[in-house]
């Protein structure tokens, strides 16, 4: 009977477990495949509208831990992508294509950012609701936060 209701508590708690207690596979890869999809390493993000900040926030985490020895955004990098890139930035490098996108999330806070690029952004006009156009950050400007990609 004891073990019958602790079989009932696990599977009604289960649901409850947050995604970043669940166990993640070798190397984070699973964290990483929920925010930007399956990628080699290097992991190259040529067009990423963003998802869900808890996905990407998991997946920068993931890549600062070593899952990917490197990440090369080459192309449109939005939202939770930005979010990912600047908090992996020591991993992340981008190409002359790099494009990077920002607003407010829908719960009207801005979306989460190095503390420098967010000045820079508060600098420049601020986070746009959230539905709204999205602000771009130049090349130019993002090339003195990230490092640009070595050509190979």
């Amino acid at each position: 009977m004891k073990n019958l209701i602790a079989a009932a508590a696990l599977i009604i708690a289960l649901p409850f477990v947050p995604a970043s207690a669940a166990p993640i596979g070798p190397a984070g890869s699973q964290a990483i495949a929920r925010a930007i999809g399956n990628c080699g390493d290097p992991c190259i993000i040529s067009a990423s509208n963003g998802g869900r900040v808890v996905d990407f926030r998991a997946a920068a985490s993931e890549i600062r831990n070593g899952a990917r020895k490197r990440v090369v955004i080459d192309g449109w990098c939005a939202s939770a992508c930005m979010s990912l890139a600047a908090l992996a930035r020591s991993r992340v490098c981008i190409t002359p294509r790099a494009v990077f996108a920002y607003h407010k999330t829908n719960f009207n806070r801005p979306i989460p950012l190095t503390s420098d690029v967010d000045r820079w952004i508060s600098r420049h006009g601020g986070y746009p609701q959230f539905g709204a156009t999205p602000a771009v950050l130049p090349n130019d400007v993002a090339r003195s936060f990230w490092r640009e990609c070595e050509s190979s």
